[in-house]
């Protein structure tokens, strides 16, 4: 987790990270309540970069949708996704990223219908389920 906190150290010069690694971490200080609550295991995280073009990187990871390990497949309640779920929920990560990246957001805690609201645990599908834009007042 701390390489991707401080990849703007590196002179990384990227505004969006997609990666397939899983991200997770034991530290205590820098996680959220939801990440904690997966055990430390998370979706993504934005951060600051002074060599990307807009100072900050929003960095997503795909293994929580794709990993086969026990404890994923546990933390997402058993369910397996589709190529085309995987695509539609890593994108929606990526919008949740983007949301702290170019808005400021912060996490809409407790909001179903918004994309700001992290999913629960690893429950991409109940997640993507609930997500209504209209329903989600700025």
């Amino acid at each position: 987790m701390l390489y991707w906190v401080f990849i703007g150290k590196l002179s990384f010069p990227y505004d969006v990270v997609i990666t397939n690694q899983l991200i997770t971490s034991a530290e205590y200080v820098g996680s959220s309540v939801h990440t904690a609550i997966r055990g430390g295991i998370t979706n993504g995280i934005t951060t600051g970069n002074p060599s990307s073009p807009r100072g900050v990187t929003a960095i997503v990871s795909t293994y929580p949708l794709i990993g086969e390990d026990a404890v994923t497949r546990s933390l997402r309640g058993g369910e397996r996704y589709s190529e085309a779920e995987k695509a539609r929920y890593a994108g929606l990560l990526l919008v949740h990223e983007i949301g702290h990246q170019l808005f400021d957001l912060g996490h809409a805690y407790g909001r179903k219908a918004c994309v700001m609201d992290p999913p629960e645990m690893l429950h991409f599908r109940e997640w993507a389920g609930r997500l209504s834009p209209k329903d989600c007042p700025r």
